[in-house]
């Protein structure tokens, strides 16, 4: 009994002990939150002042570079303000209380959270986002990307990108948008003079190592811009500088730019040498046929080879995406067209076999390719 007594009473004391820690902790919360909103309103901002300070800002090349991004829309090029530029609002304004939290980390999902609070107004604003622990990495000397399950860094990386973003997102909720457009066109304007009184050539190289840091060669450059890279005016250098700034915020994926867009200039280009069948329209059940001469039978109703071989329907498919594949020059258009019909493979319902057949062919074409620039 006695033993049971001081169990009992140990039980009590550590509960009480857990329960006072739990109470400070509180309390230090309680307190913590009371002095923010006891300095902002000691200290509030001035909003003339804040301004003259980010446009102060902006006047330096280095840093304007660093505020806006672009993205296509519509065949039109949207600009808007980049993480730097809401991280110096932020810092510049003030009294801003910033809470990051991870909300719920099951699996292979992790969702967020971002709440930024006017300390002055006791306005706030919210934001969630929720995302795969995936990353894309190159297989081996193909260049051919996938997703892959992060480790510890990426998923560090990963993590703080999107707050970044949701960050972004919930300051600029904070402020007037005319202001932050107008911030957007300041920094362009910045970038613009810039870009005429400096070396031209020094800064063509320039972006072109930046662009290579992020696997983007010359070669995609000119693929976009439609012309020789050596030719790039200042006001192409000055949307290139958004277009480095979106990918690497995440606004936009680089596909949008060097994979789509890319090859839909490629395939006006090459409008005639396109191939007697596509992919598509043998998918659609079109069959070609030569004067005079009609099949009997639709691909479905024709006799299964041995077992060696693919079946019939998955012969002809194989041949329609090999014309395809055979005529794409570069290994970027070769990667982004097996890249969609990879996407589209349930819809086509294109088999196991059929599909390990088509990326050994890629592959093989790939190496080609590659021994060719070299």
């Amino acid at each position: 009994m006695a033993k049971q007594e001081v169990q009992t009473m140990d039980r009590k004391e550590v509960m009480q002990g857990r329960d006072l820690a739990v109470e400070a902790a509180i309390t230090q919360a309680e307190i913590r939150e009371k002095a923010k909103y006891a300095l902002a309103y000691q200290r509030p901002r001035d909003e003339n002042r804040c301004e003259k300070r980010i446009l102060d800002a902006v006047k330096l090349p280095e840093f304007a570079e660093m505020c806006f991004y672009s993205y296509p829309r519509a065949n039109k090029e949207i600009f808007g303000g980049s993480i730097k530029l809401a991280t110096e609002i932020a810092r510049v304004f003030g009294n801003f209380d910033i809470d990051r939290e991870i909300v719920s980390d099951e699996g292979d999902t992790r969702t967020i959270k971002v709440t930024v609070t006017d300390l002055e107004t006791n306005f706030h604003s919210s934001s969630t986002a929720s995302f795969k622990k995936l990353v894309q990495r190159k297989v081996g000397e193909t260049g051919v990307t996938k997703w892959v399950q992060v480790d510890e860094r990426d998923l560090r990386e990963l993590t703080n990108r999107h707050f970044s973003l949701l960050t972004r997102n919930c300051i600029f909720d904070m402020v007037p948008r005319w202001f932050i457009n107008m911030i957007v066109d300041k920094s362009r304007e910045t970038v613009k003079k810039h870009i005429k009184k400096a070396d031209i050539a020094g800064l063509r190289q320039k972006m072109l190592k930046e662009f290579d840091s992020m696997g983007i060669y010359q070669a995609d450059l000119e693929k976009y811009l439609g012309h020789a890279f050596d030719t790039t005016t200042p006001e192409e250098i000055t949307e290139q500088q958004g277009i480095l700034s979106s990918i690497r915020e995440g606004v936009v994926d680089r596909a949008e730019y060097f994979g789509p867009a890319a090859k839909a200039k490629e395939e006006k280009q090459k409008e005639k040498e396109k191939p007697e069948m596509t992919l598509d329209q043998v998918m659609a059940g079109e069959v070609k046929t030569e004067p005079g001469k009609e099949e009997a039978q639709s691909p479905q109703k024709e006799p299964l080879p041995e077992k060696e071989s693919l079946p019939v329907w998955d012969e002809k498919l194989f041949e329609a995406f090999k014309k395809e594949i055979l005529a794409k020059d570069a290994p970027k258009e070769v990667q982004e067209y097996f890249k969609k019909v990879r996407s589209e493979a349930k819809a086509m319902k294109i088999t196991d076999a059929l599909m390990a057949k088509m990326s050994n062919f890629v592959n093989d074409r790939l190496r080609e390719l590659l021994k060719t620039e070299k």
